[in-house]
C-alpha cells in the first residue's frame, strides 16, 4: 500500500533500516560495509544514494516503572503505534553501529551519512572525530564528495590538524583549529560548512569569533551569511552565543536578513554601520518594519494572486497556510510583523508562512533543511514576541508527523 503524506513506514531487519516514504523506498546498511540504495515506484531497479536525512540521536535508557510487568517478566504483545515503530527501527540501527562511531555521529544532526562512511572505512578517522569533530566533518564532506580519495585520505589522517584545514582548503593556523573546536556540533550543517572556509578567510570575524567561548549556530548563521557579516560588531557576537535560544535557532540572523530584505524593496542607499549590540538589532528591525510599511503604503505596493505551488505541507483547522501574497500583507498587517515581505521567497520555495490560531495566536515560517524536512524557523505572535512553550510544542509536533528520519 502506497504512503501519503506524513505517513512513513520503518523497520530494521537482518542489518538494515528500511524506509517506505511517499513512492520511495530505502534500504540503509551502516555496518560493517556502508550501504545505502534507493527505489523510486514505480521504477524496479534500486540505485545508490547518499541519505541526507538524521540517522542517529542520542539514546537515553528508558526509566523502568516500578512493579511494572516487563519487571516481572511478563512479555505482553504490544501494537506499536507509527511514531514508535519509527523510534525502534532507528534505535535498532544505532545499535547496530559500534558504539564510538554512533557517538560521533549523534552530535550532527545532518551530514551524518558521509561522517558513518569515513569513520567505518578508516578506522584512524574516529581518533579525529573524537577530539576535533567540526574538522572531522569537513573532512567527511570532502571524502564523500570524491575531493579526496582513499590513498589521500590516509595520508591526510597523518597530518597536524592546521595542516588538515590547509589541505581541505581553509587557512592554515591554531586560531582556526581553535574556533572549529568551539562549534558546537549540533549546529553546523553542510551549508554551515562550505560558508565557514569565507569566514575564517576573514581577519576581522576569525579575530571575533577567536574571543568567543562558544559558537552556536546563531553565530555561524550571522558569520557565514555575507550580508549579514558586514552588520555585525564583535559584541552583537558575543551576545548571540550567550544567548541559549540561539543554540540551534538563528533567531537574530533572521532578523537581520529580514532587515536586508526590507532595505532592498525599498532601495535603500548605504551601508550602516555595525550594530553594536542585540538592543541595536532590535531597534534597527523596527524602525525598517515601520519604514517599510510606510513605504508599501505609499507606492501601493501589490502582488496579484496565489502563489504557484501548493503548501510543502497540508494545514490543520489551527494551522492555516497563507497562499497569497495579499494574504501575507494582511499577516503582517494584523500582527506586526513583516512576512508581507517573504512573498518572493515563498515564491522561489525558501519559505512557507502559517497562520496559527490555537493554542495563541501567531505566525509561523517553515523553511526546508538539509535533509528534505520543513522545519520550524520562526514562530512569533503579535509584535515579534517569543511564543509559549505549549505553542512551541504544538506546532513542533504537527511538523514531526512529516520528518522524514529523526
Amino acid at each position: 500500500m502506497p504512503t501519503g503524506p506524513g505517513q512513513h513506514r520503518y523497520e530494521f531487519s537482518d542489518g538494515a533500516l528500511f524506509i517506505e516514504a511517499d513512492g520511495v523506498r530505502m534500504r540503509i546498511v551502516g555496518y560493517p560495509s556502508p550501504q545505502a540504495l534507493r527505489r523510486i515506484d514505480p521504477e524496479p531497479p534500486w540505485r545508490p544514494f547518499s541519505p541526507a536525512l538524521r540517522l542517529v540521536q542520542p539514546y537515553r535508557t528508558p526509566k523502568k516503572k516500578a512493579g511494572s510487568q516487563m519487571e516481572l517478566g511478563i512479555e505482553v504483545p504490544k501494537r506499536l503505534t507509527p511514531a514508535e515503530e519509527k523510534r525502534l527501527a532507528f534505535r535498532r540501527f544505532r545499535f547496530s553501529l559500534p558504539n564510538d562511531i554512533a557517538k560521533s555521529l549523534e552530535k550532527f544532526h545532518s551530514g551524518q551519512w558521509p561522517m558513518l562512511v569515513l569513520l567505518v572505512k578508516y578506522p584512524p578517522a574516529r581518533e579525529l572525530a573524537a577530539h576535533n569533530p567540526v574538522l572531522a566533518f569537513l573532512l567527511a564532506r570532502h571524502f564523500v564528495r570524491g575531493r579526496f580519495g582513499p590513498p589521500r585520505v590516509a595520508e591526510f589522517l597523518k597530518l597536524k590538524q592546521r595542516d588538515m584545514l590547509g589541505a581541505l582548503g581553509f587557512p592554515a593556523q591554531k586560531s582556526a583549529v581553535a574556533i572549529l573546536r568551539k562549534i558546537h556540533p549540533p549546529a553546523l550543517n553542510i551549508a554551515g560548512a562550505d560558508s565557514l572556509g569565507a569566514a575564517l578567510t576573514d581577519d576581522a570575524v576569525r579575530a571575533a569569533l577567536g574571543h568567543l567561548t562558544q559558537i552556536s549556530g546563531g553565530v555561524l548563521a550571522l558569520v557565514g551569511d555575507p550580508a549579514c557579516a558586514r552588520w555585525c560588531s564583535p559584541k552583537l557576537l558575543q551576545e548571540v552565543a550567550a544567548e541559549r535560544a540561539e543554540v540551534y535557532r538563528p533567531d537574530a540572523a533572521n532578523k537581520l536578513q529580514a532587515i536586508c530584505r526590507m532595505r532592498e524593496t525599498m532601495r535603500a542607499r548605504g551601508n550602516p554601520p555595525p550594530l553594536r549590540d542585540l538592543a541595536n538589532l532590535r531597534r534597527v528591525h523596527d524602525e525598517t518594519l515601520a519604514n517599510y510599511r510606510d513605504f508599501v503604503r505609499k507606492t501601493r505596493l501589490k502582488e496579484a494572486g496565489r502563489f504557484p505551488k501548493a503548501p510543502p505541507i497540508p494545514g490543520t483547522a489551527h494551522i492555516v497556510p497563507l497562499t497569497s501574497a495579499a494574504a501575507l500583507r494582511d499577516e503582517g498587517e494584523g500582527q506586526d510583523n513583516c512576512v508581507g515581505s517573504y512573498a518572493q521567497r515563498v515564491r522561489q520555495g525558501l519559505v512557507y508562512i502559517y497562520r496559527v490560531t490555537w493554542p495563541e495566536r501567531s505566525t509561523l515560517s517553515v523553511v526546508k533543511d538539509e535533509t528534505g524536512n520543513w522545519i520550524r524557523s520562526e514562530l512569533e505572535i503579535s509584535g515579534n514576541r517569543p511564543v509559549s512553550a505549549r505553542t512551541a510544542k504544538f506546532v513542533d509536533e504537527w511538523l514531526g508527523r512529516f520528518r522524514l528520519g529523526l
